[in-house]
């Protein structure tokens, strides 16, 4: 897949916001696009060509050529391909401290986007608020390689995402795409009983069909392993407690992990930070 994929990079002299523009000339089914999270950044896509659902945490949009998704921090996310495709895509990432740094009044935009955890603006809308363009134009202020333009492309960004959040605010239309009857019903299960142990075996033996069938519907249709899917709940599951003020010996317990040593190593590799470093990042 990396040599089917050219990238123009782009940072800001204190790295606080970067910029990058990318293609797949044939991006397949089979392709395993890491599911993945950015702990302290808003990540902004702008689509402009693909066959594809986009997937966070539990539901999918089916994305369409102009559309931008705004994702919060430690949101899990990933593309999922529905048939070959060229897939390109430009995204910015724009981090939690260059926001506030500029000013901090941009606290509050930060908390409001978090809060909606994905903005998905449809393209009529997106080309309407001048998307495009205004990536073009962070693009150019990057590329002065400086730090008035590093500046300009952060005021521009932020004011991308006033504008988003704006277009957002009393729409609740997104079109979020339902999985198959059958692993939505999955799904939920696993949602209910993270705490139990939840394998190919049990799931199997709960729906009555075959590990083996249970596989290959459940990656087709999801996009990812069940394990992997597990895993990525737990987690979630897990931040919702630290979040809610809990302790991280509660997350792990909560989230169904009996052995904090496997809960500690897990959500260091998923998240980038350790529980108690994710505690004190949500008191700053």
């Amino acid at each position: 897949m990396k040599n089917d994929t050219v990238r123009t990079r782009l940072r800001g002299i204190g790295g606080l916001i970067r910029y990058t523009e990318s293609f797949t000339k044939e991006a397949l089914p089979s392709f395993e696009f890491e599911t993945h999270i950015h702990p302290s950044e808003i990540e902004v896509y702008l689509f402009s060509e693909g066959d594809l659902f986009f997937v966070f945490e539990d539901k999918r949009i089916a994305v369409e050529e102009g559309m931008v998704i705004i994702i919060c921090n430690d949101t899990h996310h990933r593309p999922i391909i529905k048939k070959p495709c060229r897939y390109a895509r430009t995204h910015l990432f724009l981090s939690r401290k260059a926001m506030v740094d500029c000013d901090p009044q941009n606290l509050e935009l930060y908390k409001r986007i978090s809060k909606k955890r994905l903005l998905a603006i449809p393209p009529q809308r997106a080309r309407d608020m001048g998307a495009a363009e205004i990536f073009d134009e962070i693009k150019g202020y990057l590329m002065q390689n400086d730090s008035y333009g590093e500046f300009c492309a952060t005021v521009t960004a932020i004011s991308l995402l006033i504008r988003g959040d704006k277009l957002c605010e009393n729409d609740e239309a997104t079109a979020f795409c339902p999985f198959n009857d059958r692993i939505s019903e999955i799904m939920a299960w696993i949602g209910d009983n993270l705490g139990e142990d939840i394998n190919y075996r049990t799931v199997s033996e709960k729906f009555h069909i075959s590990p083996k069938y249970l596989y290959k519907f459940f990656k087709k249709e999801v996009g990812i392993t069940l394990s992997r899917y597990v895993l990525e709940r737990r987690i979630i599951k897990a931040k919702s407690v630290l979040n809610a003020g809990g302790s991280a010996g509660e997350a792990a317990l909560s989230a169904g992990f009996d052995d904090y040593s496997v809960f500690y190593r897990c959500f260091l590799r998923e998240v980038g930070m350790t529980p108690t470093a994710y505690i004190k990042q949500l008191g700053g």
